[in-house]
């Protein structure tokens, strides 16, 4: 798009459609959008939880951390939605090069924890740090999701605490996809 200066105030202007303007198009026609329509999931974090996750990841550089995320569905005039509000840290998680393993003794203090901390909420995904690695799904973690986060509202948060990026991944049309947004609150 070419840049041109707007006439009522000489700033630069961008040309295209715009469809921010305050105004109505008088002859917009009511027809179906051609392309699959796709509505990317909502995800609220309890500010509290956020923090201590951030916390976490920052604890060190060395290997990956990894915990687990706590919460439920609810609803809205809107649809569905995440709220993670709580986390297990992944204690007894083996590094094997540049990945985290959950290992059979993490399992057992993530249900025990469930049990005594978290009654009436689900693990609803996964977090896992990526220390200078940036913020994708490796196979492992593909394979990780795949086999231990597969419902449909579970989710993947990667944090790279060597430059402060993060981002999260959900299921859409049965693949995993990174999400634009989420809200912490």
């Amino acid at each position: 798009m070419s840049q041109t200066k707007n006439p009522t105030n000489n700033q630069p202007a961008v040309e295209g459609l715009d469809f921010h303007g305050d105004y109505e198009i008088h002859q917009t026609k009511k027809k179906p959008f051609p392309g699959r329509s796709v509505v990317e999931p909502r995800v609220m974090i309890d500010a509290n939880v956020y923090a201590e996750i951030k916390k976490h990841a920052s604890e060190t550089v060395a290997v990956e951390q990894c915990g687990i995320l706590v919460g439920n569905t609810c609803q809205d005039d809107l649809g569905k939605y995440l709220v993670i509000n709580g986390s297990i840290r992944g204690k007894h998680a083996r590094n094997e090069g540049a990945q985290v393993v959950f290992t059979h003794e993490t399992w057992e203090y993530i249900h025990s924890e469930m049990e005594a901390s978290f009654k009436g909420r689900a693990i609803v995904g996964w977090y896992h740090t990526h220390p200078g690695f940036g913020i994708f799904l490796s196979d492992m973690d593909k394979f990780i999701q795949d086999y231990f986060f597969n419902q449909p509202f579970q989710v993947a948060l990667v944090i790279d605490p060597t430059s402060s990026r993060e981002g999260l991944f959900a299921w859409i049309n049965g693949k995993t996809c990174a999400l634009s947004r989420c809200w912490v609150g």
